[in-house]
């Protein structure tokens, strides 16, 4: 049996990679060793082994293509005593997953339509890269681990892990004791992120139902969520106004001295789309966007306006398949002049609004920098404002280091709660249109916001008091 130079990397059920030194220079190799196989076989996948992530990469690419040719191409005596499992269902899975997701990658890269969208999904939700890897972690973190520790009786065999068992023999029972178990081995999970890892569960359960091995789509109990008692920490108007000081300033320093360097020009340009950035969020109220996902991120056809220079002129941002649904966030002529400033931000750095050859971004480094994971070239996305976010916060004294619990931290998508705020306290919106232009529900709006919806209308509220008869109110005072 050849021996590894080190540890094998195991990339699914009956596949594994890793180096063997068979003469001058050592090769990466498969071992394909499925369940009940009298043999193992080792193959060479013809690529020199290196202790890289690329490398590594590029051999698990061409291990998977191969392992697919071998599962087909067989002797068919091999699997005569294999008995499929969960174990084969989620590496089956996860192998769809990320071929849907390179597929997608590809069509777009090329500025095609992708061709494989999220299945039960809310609609115009498709798959990616970045969304295939984080539903990896999910199984790699909580899934695998659960199915490997919890047990059931297989027919009228002892019990056994679910992970090794048929998908088609596991209970819905077992399935509900995952929120007991995620909350005994993690119990800082919030509701939301159980109900997110469930939904991978149903999602497993789907695309087996699918290739008819699974008999049901199981709905696992969850827990409620209570938001109220988990609302974060609100961005209050004394603390905005600090931080918007805080940016306008930080910007202006840079226009003391002449710009020297393109390092310098984009740290300045940086802190003018910052404040620019701050100010559009806390004006529309539009989620911020992460970067994880690159069709989240704000672009210029998402500006819409309307009868342009004209007395009913309208001016809107358009979030497209953000959350899997689209909504239209209007901009009120008080904030018009962001609008107007990053419109001149592009044309003084070369980029007509309209045909967008440099970039179709709204926020986009101005400079090139080399750089593997880090570097970025002239029109690329910012792709989000964390960390002048987190300079800010620490600089003004809005939060210090101690601050770790949702309670206390104020991330970027406080400015929307701000925006919200101000709209339920100042504003004369009914819930229903504010939910709407802001793209939730009045539900979530009740339960995140409900103490300023509950001050905004105590007027309205308590109203009655002055239809109550004066005897009535006469009576109903009595001294102790």
């Amino acid at each position: 049996m050849p021996k590894w130079i080190a540890e094998s990397h195991k990339i699914r059920e009956g596949l594994s990679i890793g180096g063997i030194k068979m003469g001058k220079k050592p090769k990466w190799y498969l071992q394909f060793h499925p369940k009940g196989a009298p043999k193992v076989i080792y193959k060479s996948l013809g690529m020199d082994y290196e202790e890289t992530s690329l490398s590594r990469n590029a051999a698990e690419d061409k291990a998977r293509q191969l392992f697919e040719r071998m599962i087909k191409n067989h002797d068919r005596g091999i699997f005569a005593t294999y008995v499929p499992s969960l174990e084969r269902t989620i590496d089956d899975y996860l192998d769809d997953l990320r071929s849907k997701a390179l597929d997608n990658e590809t069509l777009l890269a090329k500025g095609l339509d992708p061709a494989h969208y999220v299945e039960r999904g809310r609609g115009g939700s498709y798959h990616t890269f970045a969304k295939f890897e984080t539903r990896a972690a999910i199984f790699k973190n909580y899934l695998i681990p659960f199915f490997q520790e919890t047990t059931q009786r297989d027919g009228s065999n002892p019990r056994k892990p679910l992970y090794e068992m048929e998908i088609a023999n596991i209970k819905p029972q077992s399935l509900d004791t995952f929120v007991l178990w995620a909350r005994n081995d993690n119990p800082t999970l919030s509701p939301s992120r159980l109900s997110r890892i469930i939904t991978e569960i149903r999602a497993l359960w789907g695309y087996a139902y699918d290739k008819e091995e699974a008999l049901f789509i199981p709905s696992p109990k969850q827990l409620p969520q209570n938001l109220r008692k988990r609302t974060r920490r609100k961005l209050k108007e004394d603390e905005y106004l600090v931080l918007l000081t805080y940016a306008k300033e930080k910007f202006e320093a840079f226009n003391k001295e002449p710009i020297l360097g393109s390092k310098q020009k984009e740290r300045r340009d940086n802190a003018y789309q910052f404040y620019l950035w701050v100010n559009l969020i806390s004006w529309c109220g539009i989620r911020p966007w992460s970067g994880r996902v690159d069709k989240n991120i704000l672009r210029l056809d998402g500006i819409i306006i309307e009868n342009k220079g004209e007395t009913d002129e309208k001016r809107f941002i358009d979030r497209i398949d953000e959350k899997s649904h689209t909504y239209r966030a209007p901009v009120p002529r008080e904030a018009w002049w962001v609008l107007d400033k990053i419109f001149e931000f592009h044309e003084l750095n070369g980029n007509d609004i309209k045909k967008q050859k440099l970039t179709s971004y709204v926020f986009f480094h101005t400079t090139n920098k080399d750089g593997y994971k880090k570097g970025w070239s002239a029109g690329d996305p910012i792709k989000g404002f964390r960390k002048s976010w987190g300079e800010a916060i620490i600089a003004t004294g809005l939060q210090d280091e101690t601050m770790k619990t949702p309670q206390e931290r104020l991330v970027p998508y406080s400015l929307r709660h701000y925006y919200l705020t101000a709209r339920i306290r100042h504003g004369d919106v009914p819930l229903l249109q504010l939910a709407q232009s802001g793209g939730t529900s009045v539900r979530m709006l009740e339960q995140t916001y409900f103490d300023f919806i509950a001050s905004k209308e105590y007027e309205r509220l308590t109203k009655m008091n002055k239809a109550i008869p004066e005897e009535f109110q006469a009576l109903a005072r009595v001294d102790y």
